[in-house]
């Protein structure tokens, strides 16, 4: 017989090459988004010493736009966390939504540096090197729990790092 089964089950099947790594997991994430949680009130506070230092460096409108994305950064990461409060596992649909709030919140962060780094203030840009220092170490102690994390915090720092100083 010449029929489409016969032929479907002689195709041989394609799997990855050995040295291509597989995505990993979304689960890999929940530790990670665990400590992000734990760690709110901490990057709060930081927030809170970093948006005057912008005010005086910059401009209050520029403050206030870095606060208000980072207050907007912080609650969409506390949304799909707050089954760990309860003491529940996440769902996929929360893992998905705390890597995009991880990812908005990094650009919080980055946009912070950005700002620094445009200023002609004297130490300006020494903080957002250090922003970026920081914010590397934060991508690297997730490393060894999530490789995951270590992308989706690691790479748009890299990013903008290797981009701003180019910029005009």
């Amino acid at each position: 017989s010449c029929g489409i089964g016969s032929i479907v089950g002689t195709v041989p099947r394609f799997a990855m090459p050995k040295f291509m790594p597989a995505f990993p997991p979304l689960s890999q994430i929940d530790t990670v988004a665990m400590d992000s949680r734990r760690l709110g009130l901490a990057r709060l506070a930081t927030a809170l010493c970093a948006a005057p230092l912008v005010a005086v460096i910059s401009d209050m409108a520029s403050a206030i736009a870095w606060g208000v994305g980072f207050l907007l950064a912080e609650a969409w990461m506390w949304l799909p966390t707050t089954p760990f409060a309860r003491g529940a596992a996440l769902t996929r649909k929360d893992r998905v939504s705390y890597i995009g709030s991880a990812v908005f919140g990094a650009t919080a962060w980055l946009s912070l540096s950005v700002i620094f780094w445009l200023q002609d203030e004297r130490g300006s840009q020494f903080l957002a090197l250090l922003i970026w220092a920081c914010l590397l170490l934060n991508a690297i102690s997730f490393a060894f729990r999530s490789v995951l994390a270590l992308v989706i915090f690691a790479g748009p720092v890299s990013a903008v790092m290797v981009a701003t100083p180019i910029l005009p």
